[in-house]
């Protein structure tokens, strides 16, 4: 769980007149080592091992101290859930991958290629669609969507399958 002390930016200088009471500045990193194994007249390339981690930059997120509310800690925690489904979901994806090529070297560039064309897409939709949960939730003061939010994550977080 985030909490108000994991926000320790200072504000923009224009924070006051934003929507925003809070912003959490998160990432999604990944790295991957794989196999090159010949196959007859093939390379094959397989993921051997697979590291991915949803983390918050306490030093980059921020708040405005004199409009801290546990709705708006509340929307900034479905945030990192949020990002946690894509974990999840980049995770899946990535696992699976496989290439082939008439050498080793052409197997490990296809590979490399599909597990970085797999993971920007899904990053890129990540992006997509913490927008509109904030478009939606109107930055968490739509009191009903922001439930309706904080029950749609929470359903993804269990199957990440189901998210878009």
């Amino acid at each position: 769980p985030v909490s108000w002390g994991d926000f320790r930016a200072a504000p923009p200088g224009d924070a006051s007149s934003l929507i925003d009471v809070a912003a959490i500045y998160m990432t999604i990193h990944w790295s991957a080592s794989y196999a090159i194994r010949n196959q007859g007249s093939n390379w094959v390339g397989t993921v051997e091992s697979l590291a991915v981690v949803n983390a918050m930059d306490p030093l980059r997120s921020w708040v405005l101290a004199s409009r801290e509310s546990q709705q708006a800690l509340g929307h900034e925690q479905t945030h990192f859930n949020l990002n946690e489904v894509y974990r999840r979901k980049i995770e899946a994806a990535l696992k699976c991958q496989q290439a082939t090529g008439p050498t080793s070297a052409s197997a490990q560039s296809t590979l490399q290629q599909k597990l970085h064309q797999t993971a920007d897409a899904l990053l890129d939709r990540l992006a997509e669609i913490q927008s509109q949960y904030d478009r939606e939730t109107r930055h968490g003061s739509d009191a009903a969507q922001q439930a309706a939010w904080n029950q749609r994550v929470l359903t993804w977080l269990a199957q990440p399958s189901l998210a878009p």
